[in-house]
This record gives C-alpha cells, structure tokens and sequence, in this order.
C-alpha cells in the first residue's frame, strides 16, 4: 500500500493539493482480494486519508464487502437511492 500511495502523494505535494481532500474509493465493478484491500484500506487510514466503498448495492459492492473493509465512507448506488421518496422498501434499507 505504500509503494502504491508514493506518487499520489508526491503528485499532491507539487500541485499543492491537501492530503486531506483525497478519497480514495474502491469500486463495484470487480470482485477484490478482501484481504489485500483490507490492508490498503487500513494503511490509507493511518495515513490520514478518507476510503469509500462506491456505488454500495451494486455489483459486487454489498453488505459482505462493507463488513469486510470497514471504510470510512459508502457511496450509495443511484439505482439504490433512485425514487427514494416513494419506496417504503429502498428507504428502510438506505
């Protein structure tokens, strides 16, 4: 995670971006090695930076990866979230 991390990290120093606006999400689209973006996630925390689980509800982005990861924020699915207001059942899981 820290070889990985080195040029963000550079590239905020030189463009005098704060370290503390970065997010870094992980998304639904592929299935992840839980175990080695479980120790991303927790080095990027020690670092000060945010992580996101984005699109929640979608792909491969649910519950069992939430439990799993732990980050410190979702990114709910638009599908999820779409017609929010009249949708007893997409309310009670948001």
């Amino acid at each position: 995670p820290l070889a990985c991390i080195k040029l963000t990290m550079e590239t905020a120093l030189e463009t005098g971006l704060p370290t503390n606006r970065l997010i870094f999400e992980f998304t639904e689209n592929e299935r992840l090695d839980t175990d080695h973006v479980r120790s991303i996630v927790r080095a990027y925390q020690a670092l000060g930076f945010t992580t996101a689980i984005d699109d929640f509800g979608s792909g491969h982005a649910g519950l069992g990866l939430l439990a799993n990861l732990q980050t410190d924020a979702i990114k709910l699915d638009m599908d999820l979230i779409r017609n929010l207001d009249t949708s007893l059942a997409r309310r009670q899981i948001v």
